[in-house]
């Protein structure tokens, strides 16, 4: 399943202030990925990453949603300077 992942990124300061820019990314999960998030989620009664705790319980998952952010950022930077 993918997840459309959308962020605002800060690229720097420069002379006239912060230089931001929208980051869009795709989060792809298998279903076994999506049950289990879906299972933390209802058990923690939040879907706060950090609340979640996923990065030490399950991170497998954690890395593939860091990934996803890496890549979308890496992206929006490379196009926004070219």
């Amino acid at each position: 399943m993918k997840f459309d992942i959308e962020n605002e990124i800060c690229l720097g300061v420069s002379h006239s202030g912060a230089v931001k820019t929208e980051g869009i990314g795709i989060l792809e999960l298998d279903d076994n990925e999506v049950s289990l998030l879906i299972d933390i989620i209802k058990e923690k009664k939040n879907c706060d990453v950090d609340e979640l705790e996923i990065e030490e319980s399950h991170p497998d998952l954690y890395e593939k949603r860091r990934q996803a952010y890496y890549d979308m950022a890496y992206k929006a930077e490379e196009l926004h300077w070219l």
